[in-house]
């Protein structure tokens, strides 16, 4: 399922908002499973120092890879949220911030 229309659906469905925490927690959790993100939650990863090697070649694609996934975990973040929750996090640029 692409993205854009799990987005549609979470927007239908209940949101974050400030008395519901436990079960939002573990409904977005299982979001992110279903989305192979539950990692940039979790584990941080920076642009590795520049270098003509393989194994840069390898960590640059990596860390392209969790960039998609955190812009996308950030999104359904967001979307799960009431607004006043939104205004408040969306400034952050990296999921496990939020």
């Amino acid at each position: 399922m692409a993205t854009y229309s799990v987005v549609a659906e979470l927007n239908k469905g209940i949101k974050l908002n400030g008395n519901n925490h436990e079960i939002w927690y573990r409904k977005f959790q299982n979001l992110l499973e279903l989305q192979e993100s539950l990692e940039v939650i979790t584990n941080v990863m920076t642009e590795p120092p520049k270098s003509n090697s393989t194994q840069h070649k390898r960590d640059l694609e990596a860390y392209e890879a969790w960039k998609i996934k955190n812009c996308s975990a950030r999104i359904l973040l967001l979307s799960t949220m009431e607004d006043h929750f939104i205004c408040e996090y969306e400034e952050y640029q990296m999921a496990h911030q939020i």
